[in-house]
């Protein structure tokens, strides 16, 4: 038997079966845009209309973060909730106001998407950002993501992003099981192949139309089993 190859550290257990709003944190170019589209692909919503250049829901990058945070973010989650059982959202900026409004979150499930210091300071310097100040907003805001996942109780788990490219599979049924969601085997196959480290994610891979096709996919497995 091989040995299991670890993408996916839980902090605190999920023990929730039920409705549930999953929150991807991390940095700029960090790798929350990979698992964002991971998590539309295990049939979570991550926004009523998303950006499928980040996977970024529209409604989350227009909040005003001063004045009505509070008030705007309780319309977005409720409406979103209404619409799925599953849903969520993704801000690689989201430790900067998250502690404002992490209360109005009905069963948070936090995912910390982890990456190589250097990698994602490299990619600000590709947009031309400036390294120093890139890397000081990096560090700064892993450490205050670990310090919030740490200081609360809500089901919270992180994830390597190297070692989910070198793994995918692993880490796509390691999120799964976290999630308390089952993915069939054949659909975790095609899943992994759309993450692949030759490629510019997530420009060269549209999950939402990939999440259409593997809903269908698995629809198609479960009646032929039947």
């Amino acid at each position: 038997m091989k040995n299991k190859r670890h993408v996916v550290v839980e902090i605190n257990k999920n023990y929730e079966a039920e409705s549930e709003c999953v929150v991807v944190l991390g940095v700029p170019r960090g790798g929350t845009s990979v698992v964002a589209g991971i998590c539309q692909l295990l049939g979570f919503q991550m926004g009523m209309e998303i950006d499928p250049s980040n996977m970024e829901s529209i409604e989350i990058q227009k909040l005003n973060k001063d004045v009505s945070l509070r008030s705007e973010f309780k319309k977005i989650i409720s409406i979103m909730s209404s619409k799925s059982l599953k849903f969520g959202f993704k801000d690689p900026t989201a430790i900067d106001w998250i502690l404002r409004v992490h209360d109005l979150i009905p069963n948070p499930k936090y995912i910390f998407i982890s990456r190589d210091l250097a990698a994602s300071t490299e990619r600000e310097r590709i947009a031309s950002n400036p390294i120093r100040e890139s890397l000081i907003s990096a560090n700064n805001r892993s450490n205050q993501i670990v310090n919030f996942l740490l200081s609360q109780n809500d089901p919270a788990a992180m994830m390597s992003y190297e070692r989910l490219l070198l793994h995918p599979k692993d880490g796509i049924l390691q999120l799964s099981e976290f999630l308390n969601v089952p993915v069939d085997p054949e659909v975790a196959d095609q899943m992994a192949d759309l993450i692949r480290p030759s490629m510019s994610m997530p420009s060269e891979v549209n999950f939402l139309t990939s999440a259409i096709s593997l809903r269908r996919t698995s629809l198609q497995s479960s009646t032929l089993r039947q």
